[in-house]
């Protein structure tokens, strides 16, 4: 039975599965390249996602709750899990960064 199902669709079979792969490999790459846009920042001892929110206020344009998670997403932390030397990214666009460093 699977041998005659095989025989008949067996094109259909390997390009959909090779579909699914590229699709998963293009999905992979495209949140990883997303990500490459954003400043990374080092949390210090005592730090919290709260803080780092203040920090950059202005530079972003969502509510702090937003930031929050969004900082745990692209992370794949909890806040509450945060560590001391750990590199977050936030979603803070480096151009934004910059212009603020060249204000100052």
């Amino acid at each position: 039975m699977v041998e005659k199902i095989w025989r008949k669709h067996s094109y259909s079979i390997i390009l959909i599965i090779f579909s699914l792969v590229t699709c998963f490999i293009i999905a992979l790459k495209s949140s990883h390249a997303d990500t490459d846009k954003y400043i990374k920042v080092t949390i210090n001892k005592g730090d919290s996602l709260w803080e780092i929110s203040n920090q950059y206020e202005g530079l972003y344009n969502m509510p702090k709750e937003q930031f929050i998670k969004w900082v745990e997403k692209h992370n794949d932390v909890a806040s509450s899990q945060i560590q001391t030397g750990e590199e977050l990214v936030i979603p803070v666009l480096i151009e934004k960064q910059n212009t603020m460093l060249a204000a100052d």
